[in-house]
């Protein structure tokens, strides 16, 4: 009797998840961040960044979040074609192979070198002295 109610309950668990395959077309990745994503990332739950801080992610990044990451469970309802939609309208940038390999920004010429027994050439929060911007 108790392995064929194990069996019936999990069929019925199998049969309630839904299929990434379905017939209905991919929704938008608006309609996904605006019925997944907001309740969280829009309304201050700790640990969930915040929409303006997900746009300084890279796209990689983030799709590595919903694939992989600590994003799977909430993302594992979405069809693959979703998770980029998704991807690219949070970012407003494209996912391709070449979306994480970007050199960050770096001083140039003098300013590239850091000497740490030179005097500083700014004193205090301003451009002067007196801490004020000339």
């Amino acid at each position: 009797m108790f392995p064929k109610l194990i069996t019936v309950l999990f069929i019925v668990m199998w049969l309630s998840i839904p299929m990434a395959n379905s017939s209905e077309p991919p929704l938008t990745g608006e309609e996904v961040y605006n019925g997944i994503c907001t309740h969280c990332h829009d309304a201050g739950v700790p640990k969930a960044p915040s929409r303006n801080m997900l746009n300084f992610m890279s796209p990689g990044a983030i799709h590595h979040a919903l694939t992989k990451g600590i994003m799977q469970t909430q993302a594992a309802s979405l069809s693959p074609e979703e998770k980029v939609a998704v991807v690219e309208f949070i970012t407003g940038r494209q996912l391709d192979e070449h979306s994480d390999t970007f050199a960050p920004p770096a001083c140039e010429g003098d300013n590239a070198t850091f000497q740490q027994s030179a005097v500083p050439k700014l004193h205090g929060w301003g451009f002067t002295p007196n801490n004020q911007r000339e």
